[in-house]
């Protein structure tokens, strides 16, 4: 799915009910793995911001933390839509607040958020400055970004599409020229997800693994930075 589509309510539907489930639910649980502990540590901070919520799949590890609030951040109002419909006891406790917006234009006031998560998002961005000088705008001092970006090193340059991807390198700088500091980098899914779609998930899931570990490049990097205080 490319980003114009996310704003049909027939797609917003679909992804909801397909995207990460079946096989590709081993890339959901993949990256849960991941994203939760490094969030555990920071459950003090009370407001979280997921930038790119789509229809919520990383609210549910979210409100494990019993954060003060989780603004729901996404440029399509239809797949914030499906997410209250999905949340609808958090939205009406105030728990979850939706927000329709632009990465780069986000309507928080500066100072306001203590962590920021955004998953598979940044692929769809060719020039992340302006997102991060965004999320640098609304994080509070030593606050912390949580996210992921497509490695231009590995096998994923052959199948970018639409997509874009970066360097270890040229995270760590562009972290930098926005005034973040690179905290952790890990490198997830040699194969990419797209193997997810064929028979034999699990066994390729593991082979996967096992492959990262002994220092084949991932397809994508999580990148959890702090705002320098």
């Amino acid at each position: 799915m490319i980003p114009g589509e996310y704003k049909s309510p027939e797609k917003a539907k679909d992804y909801n009910t397909n995207r990460f489930s079946g096989n590709l639910k081993f890339a959901h649980i993949d990256e849960m793995e991941i994203v939760e502990p490094w969030i555990k540590p920071l459950e003090k901070k009370s407001i979280i911001m997921d930038l790119g919520a789509g229809t919520g799949r990383a609210i549910k590890l979210l409100l494990k933390f019993n954060p003060k609030l989780i603004y729901a951040f996404d440029q399509s109002p239809a797949m914030l839509k499906q997410l209250e419909s999905n949340y609808p006891k958090e939205v009406k406790q105030g728990k979850v607040k939706v927000v329709v917006g632009s990465s780069n234009k986000i309507s928080l006031s500066s100072n306001s958020v203590d962590v920021v998560v955004s998953l598979h998002v940044f692929k769809h961005i060719e020039n992340i400055d302006k997102t991060l000088k965004e999320v640098h705008r609304i994080l509070r001092s030593g606050g912390f970004i949580l996210f992921d970006v497509l490695n231009i090193n590995s096998i994923v340059r052959f199948n970018l599409g639409t997509c874009y991807a970066l360097d270890k390198s040229s995270i760590i700088n562009i972290l930098g020229k926005n005034e973040f500091k690179a905290i952790k980098i890990t490198p997830l899914h040699a194969f990419g997800e797209t193997v997810y779609n064929f028979p034999g998930a699990e066994t390729v899931n593991l082979i996967d693994k096992v492959l990262i570990k002994i220092g084949l490049p991932g397809t994508k990097f999580f990148v959890l930075a702090q705002k320098y205080v």
